[in-house]
């Protein structure tokens, strides 16, 4: 069985026919937002130009981030503040593609809630999906920080199906 890294071997572009036959292969980009295409609040150097001539050149792009405190919402603002145009459904965070899975593939039923540890960006794509949560941002919640004591109290026991909790770097 021949491996996707093995027909397609690593190689440098050094120049614009190499770019070009590179771009030609694609049909799809996907982009890290943090550290690939800025850094804080600082874009990096040649990524409008980069973004611009993929869109001219009719290519999807989805940008992807490991960071769950921000939602799609507040990431297409982040996006629009730097001058770049993007649409809520090419953003993908770990906050939405959680909502998702729970939502879609786990099926979570309705009547159970998601114990939330973390912030606003998972709270609000939890929302998106329709899924009910407690435990995130609110303040009582986040004064006890013994996450199995919460989860064996017999309040909330009975109405937590899932944890879901953030790490951040």
């Amino acid at each position: 069985m021949t491996t996707s890294s093995a027909r397609n071997p690593p190689f440098k572009l050094t120049s614009r026919k190499d770019a070009k036959h590179f771009i030609d292969r694609f049909d799809v980009f996907l982009f890290d937002c943090d550290g690939v295409l800025w850094q804080g609040d600082r874009l990096l150097p040649k990524v409008k130009e980069t973004l611009e001539l993929l869109r001219s050149l009719d290519k999807k792009i989805i940008f992807v981030t490991n960071n769950s405190t921000k939602s799609r919402r507040v990431y297409k603002k982040k996006f629009e503040g730097m001058g770049i145009p993007a649409n809520t459904e090419e953003i993908f965070g770990s906050a939405y593609s959680s909502a998702v899975y729970l939502k879609r593939v786990v099926k979570l039923p309705s009547n159970k809630r998601v114990y939330v540890v973390g912030e606003e960006g998972i709270e609000e794509e939890l929302a998106s999906e329709g899924i009910t949560y407690i435990g995130g941002s609110v303040s009582f919640y986040k004064r006890k920080t013994n996450v199995r004591t919460l989860l064996t109290e017999g309040r909330l026991k009975r109405r937590i199906t899932t944890p879901l909790m953030e790490m951040t770097p």
